[in-house]
């Protein structure tokens, strides 16, 4: 059997096995939907489909009562204007449908990242399933997915900045969009980035 299929084979079993827990666990997910990151998302997204404002409490708390989440955190957005157009897709749906969106928005940023950064960074094929291995059961990672945040966002963003930087330098600045979503969170990026754009 080839490893082609057998890799086939893992991802197709893998994915059955998230499917089954979802339909499994749906009202205790569902539940805890409103726990998660994403839901400050979903609120800033549905509150811009209906032309009102995301960082006012009482239309956030409104929303929160409307949805059935009396008891969940604020969900006041805390994100910069300029990274509103993320969150936007995820208001033409409910807070479930708009969390299972960035979960799958999220994922995908993670496989792309690891397949970007594995192209850039790997030089031994050897090494292919220790990077792989690392890279996607470092605690971080499972953290940031378990909690829905916006960390694949700000991750993608940098390793499309690296991958496009030497050929693409247009598409590689505008892939920093995407960090600037939470530009606190990466002040030693922004810090190296400014110093090579001084220095080179």
């Amino acid at each position: 059997m080839s490893k082609k299929l057998i890799r086939l084979l893992v991802g197709a079993t893998l994915t059955a096995a998230v499917a089954y827990y979802l339909a499994a666990h749906m009202d205790k997910v569902r539940a805890n939907v409103s726990q998660r990151d994403s839901i400050q998302y979903w609120a800033a997204g549905k509150l811009l489909v209906h032309r009102d404002n995301p960082y006012d409490v009482k239309s956030t708390v409104e929303l929160e009562w409307e949805q059935g989440y009396e008891q969940s955190r604020p969900v006041l957005v805390r994100t910069p204007p300029w990274s509103l157009f993320l969150f936007v897709p995820l208001g033409l749906v409910n807070a479930f449908w708009g969390w299972l969106l960035w979960m799958a928005a999220s994922v995908a940023s993670l496989i792309l990242a690891m397949r970007l950064s594995r192209n850039m960074f790997q030089k031994r094929d050897e090494l292919r399933s220790v990077f792989l291995f690392v890279g996607y059961l470092f605690a971080p990672v499972l953290a940031c997915l378990e909690a829905a945040q916006i960390g694949f966002v700000l991750l993608i963003g940098i390793v499309l900045f690296l991958y496009f930087e030497k050929e693409r330098p247009f598409l590689a600045g505008a892939a920093l969009v995407l960090p600037f979503a939470k530009p606190h969170l990466l002040f030693f990026f922004w810090l190296a980035f400014f110093l090579w754009i001084v220095l080179c």
